[in-house]
């Protein structure tokens, strides 16, 4: 382990960009150190801020703050067997057995994809993922805000070719589509860990949606999804306060009245179980 620091330390030391700020570098290292020698983190998580991760809106500089941010937070927060427990096994959140079907919310790390964010909630349907949203903690200054800490979803987006399945999915939950699922479970999860907002990725910041020819497809799955929320636009981000938003009952059509009743009751439950077992493993 030894060698491999010092290996990381030299490549650190002659990059361009990381030697600029050597500081804050290392500092990231210490911090990264207690998860790469509890086999929670691998050592390439030193080098993500280097790289393509969470935002084109964010400079080599700003991915540092928020990594070294991130995980600065989880290791303050959490003890050693909760973090194992998190990143080894996941927090189920949720889970519901519907006709022949099993479906869970699990909030675990990311492993390889943490580039489009460091933890991530999976749903899952029987124990195939098939959605997911991955967020990182980090400072409020980086988007302007007076918040200490904000979630940042960088990621919420369907996962692989199950589209039976997921309109399956969709039917049990009352139509309601996986990416409000998630958030919902989310806003629990802030809630239980005192965050009051959250900032959305616009799709053009996105780190998938860039790679695709034809990205403009993802304007539905972030930005014009942030605005159900009310999320407010700025400098390719949206800014969402928790609670989040929900149209007057009385703004909806009276005849779609009963389905929205039915829908705001179902992702409460989400939220209330959401809540409860977050709360459980935040306490215990």
């Amino acid at each position: 382990m030894r060698q491999k620091i010092f290996r990381l330390l030299g490549f650190i030391i002659f990059n361009k960009k990381a030697s600029l700020n050597l500081i804050e570098q290392i500092k990231l290292i210490r911090v990264l150190r207690y998860f790469t020698n509890n086999k929670l983190a691998h050592l390439r998580v030193n080098l993500y801020h280097l790289t393509e991760y969470l935002s084109y809106s964010f400079s080599t500089d700003e991915k540092l703050q928020a990594l070294l941010y991130h995980y600065n937070y989880l290791k303050a927060t959490f003890s050693l067997n909760q973090l194992k427990q998190l990143f080894n096994n996941g927090i189920e959140c949720y889970t519901e057995d519907i006709e022949n079907d099993k479906y869970t919310i699990v909030l675990t790390g990311s492993s390889t994809l943490e580039f489009e964010g460091s933890l991530s909630l999976f749903l899952k349907m029987n124990g195939v993922k098939i959605a997911v949203l991955s967020f990182t903690i980090v400072p409020g200054d980086l988007f302007g805000l007076e918040d200490e800490k904000v979630g940042y979803i960088t990621c919420l987006q369907r996962i692989g070719q199950h589209k039976a399945g997921i309109q399956i999915a969709i039917k049990h939950f009352k139509d309601i589509i996986p990416s409000f699922i998630l958030m919902r479970s989310f806003e629990a999860v802030l809630s239980v860990l005192k965050i009051d907002t959250c900032v959305g990725v616009a799709y053009t910041n996105q780190i998938t949606a860039m790679q695709n020819v034809n990205n403009e497809n993802y304007y539905s799955f972030y930005d014009e999804h942030w605005t159900n929320y009310e999320g407010i636009y700025k400098d390719g981000n949206y800014i969402i306060p928790t609670p989040f938003a929900q149209k007057p009952l009385l703004a909806i059509k009276q005849t779609h009245r009963n389905r929205t009743v039915k829908k705001r009751n179902k992702l409460k439950e989400i939220y209330n179980e959401s809540f409860s077992k977050m709360n459980d493993f935040v306490n215990k």
